[in-house]
């Protein structure tokens, strides 16, 4: 992995770097950054926002759990209802990656 520095006028360069990198599958668009929410994906999908993708985890965890209060996973940050979301999936031999392709 490369850092790379820009100044502040800058901003032109870096759309295009960032566009072509994702075009050219050089980047990984980190989930959650919101830079490419309601893009379509390669599988025809829509990437949802952070806030859409946390009401998906609730609905899918709760579909296997019951011992997790609806409003008190609302509460949770991104990161701690991804952790519960996650290994609820793994309890449930949820596979994970089947799921992101359908969904994104």
């Amino acid at each position: 992995m490369n850092t790379i520095y820009y100044g502040e006028d800058e901003y032109f360069k870096i759309v295009d770097d960032i566009a072509k990198d994702i075009f050219y599958k050089r980047m990984i668009s980190i989930f959650g950054a919101g830079f490419t929410v309601g893009e379509k994906t390669n599988f025809g999908k829509i990437v949802p926002s952070g806030g859409q993708f946390m009401k998906y985890m609730i609905d899918e965890i709760l579909k296997y759990e019951d011992n997790y209060p609806i409003t008190e996973l609302a509460e949770l940050e991104f990161y701690e209802l991804s952790s519960i979301y996650f290994e609820t999936m793994e309890e449930n031999n949820i596979n994970i990656k089947k799921i992101f392709k359908e969904l994104l």
